[in-house]
């Protein structure tokens, strides 16, 4: 990567797969590298590191996405509420 600045992994696959991740845990003290191994909603095998970054990722674009649409709710109630609250006022006002 230093000579080119550019990185094409090896198209090599991981000798080792459950142990590697067991290891990446323990060093990094991080239980997300055997979820990720052992979640099984995925399907293929995990073959390299960047198979496993690939399930990473769609893990936190799952959590994004949810937490996306839970934030979105609580703001279309609370402008629900506003505005009700607002046509409430009006109506006393007019009264």
């Amino acid at each position: 990567m230093r000579e080119n600045g550019d990185y094409t992994p090896r198209p090599d696959e991981l000798l080792h797969v459950q142990e590697t991740m067991q290891l990446l845990r323990v060093m990094a003290d991080d239980y997300r590298f055997e979820e990720i191994l052992n979640d099984t909603s995925k399907k293929g095998v995990v073959k390299n590191m960047c198979d496993v970054l690939d399930r990473a990722e769609m893990r936190g674009e799952k959590r994004g996405i949810q937490q996306g649409i839970q934030q979105g709710i609580q703001q279309g109630m609370q402008q629900g509420m506003n505005k009700a609250n607002r046509e409430a006022l009006l109506a006393l006002m007019k009264n």
